[in-house]
């Protein structure tokens, strides 16, 4: 999940999550298109887990 995600739905301040759902769902589409693309060319992606993600959300508040 991307932290603009997640820091929409924490948010109570309705245009600031209706814009962090607008920026995190555009987050995704590219990084399905990109991923759809490298494989049209014949080569595969590969997930590679942040092993700091927990505390950069920690961090960031969300």
């Amino acid at each position: 999940m991307s932290t603009s995600k997640l820091w929409g739905q924490k948010t109570a301040n309705v245009k600031l999550k209706d814009c962090l759902s607008f920026v995190a769902a555009r987050e995704y589409s590219h990084g399905d298109i990109f991923d759809r693309r490298i494989r049209e060319l014949g080569f595969e992606t590969e997930s590679i887990e942040d092993p700091d993600f927990e505390e950069k959300i920690r961090v960031n508040n969300v």
